[in-house]
């Protein structure tokens, strides 16, 4: 399971990043699966920037970026 969805159950808030089409191979980089801990921006070469209204850091090259906070979750998978 990537660390977003982990991060999302423990914080129950997270951002959602819109970046350019130039940023395509750092965003590549980031889809990677890392071991949980490793900060996918710094190996991307992305910055983040802290937020007031959630404490989850947006990516400062997004052009567009989305504040979230979970008010209901369901587990659709199926086995």
């Amino acid at each position: 399971m990537k660390d977003i969805i982990t991060n999302i159950e423990e914080k129950g808030e997270y951002g959602v990043n819109i970046l350019p089409i130039e940023y395509l191979h750092q965003l590549l980089d980031n889809a990677s699966r890392y071991p949980y801990g490793v900060d996918e921006l710094e190996i991307a070469s992305l910055k983040a920037y802290p937020l007031t209204r959630i404490k989850t850091p947006l990516i400062r090259e997004a052009k567009t970026d989305i504040e979230c906070k979970v008010i209901a979750a369901y587990d659709f998978a199926t086995r």
